[in-house]
């Protein structure tokens, strides 16, 4: 309302995204420690070092960039990722990392997209590595993943609550492959 008393509505669409920064923001972390193993089983179970460092800018309102770096004894990575908002629809996220470790040099790409709204939300990702990609934290080989699906997807009903479902598909190189499946349901009380 201006000061002669009329009043404009002005109507704009927007998505907003936690992945996304406003445009100039930056987001950074840095942290470094002992990797803790057997988490939950064995108590003072930590193994080698490590230390890792993440930055995020926001580019435009609707792009996020993300350089991130990570090592341990015998394993660095380097890779960068960024986050774009497709019209109204969602946010599309890309990465590319790339390192060396004992067993060799490899890479692992992961794309994914996900749409949050009232009603239905939902998300899907994957990812691939080639064979002598190794993650920070890989201690044994048994449990390196070489490929995932995971797919999620709810549904809010305002107070009478959520109903949800999740897949997820992962292939490891040296054990069979797993896939799991949930459905929930939440009531905030």
């Amino acid at each position: 309302r201006d000061e002669l008393g009329r009043d404009k509505v002005i109507k704009r669409p927007f998505y907003a995204s936690q992945a996304l920064l406003r445009p100039g923001l930056d987001d950074f972390s840095v942290e470094a420690g002992w990797q803790r193993r057997n988490f939950g089983i064995a108590s003072d179970d930590y193994g080698p070092w490590f230390a890792s460092a993440t930055f995020r800018r926001g580019l435009t309102s609707q792009a996020t960039g993300e350089v991130r770096a990570e090592a341990e004894a015998g394993l660095a990575n380097v890779g960068a990722s960024g986050d774009v908002l497709v019209g109204e629809l969602g946010v599309v996220n890309a990465s590319l990392a790339a390192g060396h470790n004992r067993v060799g040099s490899g890479a692992r790409v992961a794309l994914g997209f996900e749409r949050q709204s009232f009603g239905l939300s939902f998300a899907v990702h994957g990812a691939w590595a080639s064979p002598r990609f190794r993650q920070l934290g890989d201690f044994e080989s048994t449990l390196t993943v070489d490929r995932e699906v995971i797919a999620t997807a709810g549904y809010g009903f305002g107070r009478f609550g959520t109903a949800s479902i999740a897949y997820v598909d992962r292939h490891y190189r040296e054990q069979p492959a797993a896939a799991i499946a949930s459905l929930g349901y939440s009531l905030g009380l």
